[in-house]
C-alpha cells in the first residue's frame, strides 16, 4: 500500500458530441455524428518533427430497447506541425461519421481513450431517424456551425460524408453568428418546380426572441428536388448568454404541409 497517497487521478478527455438526421441518397442515411476533442488534455509527444498522439474511439448506437444497431472501432491518429500546436490546443478538433440507421430513436455513445496515458473521455446523445420512404415531407436534423470567419477547428481524417457546416459544441459567441443548414425531403414536385417557405425561430425557453421572415426556397438548377438544401445565418446580436432553442419550419404550398425540427445551442 505504500505510495498510494501519491497517486494523481488521471485527467478525463472532454468529448462533445451531436447528432443529427441525414439523407445524403435513397441509399445513404442515418445519424451524423459530430464529435469534439479537447486538444489541451491529451499528452502530445514530439516526434518526427509534429506533435503526435493516436486515440482508440469506440462508438455505439443503441435502439429504444438498449439493443445495438450500429457500432465501430477505429485509431485516430493525431498529428499537428508546431506552427499549428497553439491553434490546436485552443480550439481542439472535431470528427464526423455518417452511421446507417433504419428510422426509429437511437442513443448514441462514444468513448475514447489515448494510447500511453490511458486517458478517457465519454459522450452520449438521442437522435430520430424518420421513415423517409413514407414520402411524406420531412426535415434533415439542422446542422450548425458559427459563421464562417469564426470557425478555426481542425478535421481528423476519416473516411465519412462530411457536409458543412456542421458542429458537435453548439456554443457560439455573444454578439456573433450562428449558421444553419437543413434539407427537405419529399416536396411535391410539380412542372419540375417544388414550392416551399421556411422560417426559422429563436426561444429563450417559451419567449420567442427571434423570427426571421417567411421566405421562399430556392432551389439550384441541378438539385435532387427530393433532397433539397436551405443554409441561411442568424445574428446573435443582442442575445443574452444561456440556452436557446432553434425551431425552423418549412412549408410545402403545392399540398399544404409542414415539417419542422429543432435544435438546442448555448450563447457564451
Amino acid at each position: 500500500r505504500e505510495g498510494l497517497g501519491s497517486l494523481v487521478p488521471l485527467r478525463e478527455i472532454p468529448v462533445e458530441m451531436a447528432v443529427d438526421f441525414l439523407e445524403v441518397s435513397e441509399n445513404i442515411s442515418g445519424g451524423l455524428v459530430n464529435l469534439h476533442v479537447d486538444a489541451s488534455q491529451l499528452t502530445l509527444r514530439l516526434l518526427n518533427g509534429t506533435h503526435q498522439s493516436a486515440l482508440d474511439l469506440l462508438m455505439a448506437l443503441f435502439d429504444e430497447k438498449g439493443k445495438a444497431a450500429a457500432s465501430f472501432v477505429e485509431r485516430v491518429g493525431v498529428n499537428i506541425r508546431p506552427e499549428r500546436l497553439e491553434t490546436a490546443l485552443k480550439n481542439g478538433f472535431s470528427y464526423r461519421r455518417l452511421m446507417a440507421l433504419k428510422p426509429g430513436f437511437y442513443q448514441a455513445r462514444v468513448a475514447i481513450r489515448e494510447e500511453g496515458s490511458a486517458r478517457m473521455g465519454s459522450a452520449s446523445k438521442w437522435v430520430e431517424v424518420p421513415d423517409i420512404g413514407k414520402k411524406q415531407l420531412a426535415l434533415s436534423g439542422v446542422l450548425l456551425s458559427a459563421s464562417r470567419e469564426d470557425q478555426n477547428d481542425l478535421q481528423l481524417e476519416n473516411s465519412g460524408y462530411i457536409p458543412r457546416p456542421s458542429s458537435a459544441t453548439r456554443r457560439f459567441k455573444k454578439d456573433g453568428a450562428v449558421d444553419f443548414m437543413v434539407f427537405a425531403y419529399n416536396a411535391k414536385v410539380e412542372k419540375n418546380a417544388a414550392d416551399l417557405v421556411i422560417q426559422s425561430q429563436v426561444f429563450s425557453g417559451s419567449k420567442l426572441v427571434y423570427a426571421s421572415p417567411i421566405a421562399k426556397m430556392t432551389i439550384p438548377e441541378s438539385v435532387d428536388l427530393q433532397r433539397i438544401p436551405y443554409a441561411a445565418r442568424i445574428s446573435l446580436e443582442g442575445f443574452n448568454p444561456g440556452p436557446y432553442e432553434l425551431r425552423v419550419v418549412v412549408i410545402d404550398r403545392l399540398i399544404k404541409a409542414t415539417a419542422f425540427r429543432r435544435v438546442y445551442f448555448t450563447v457564451e
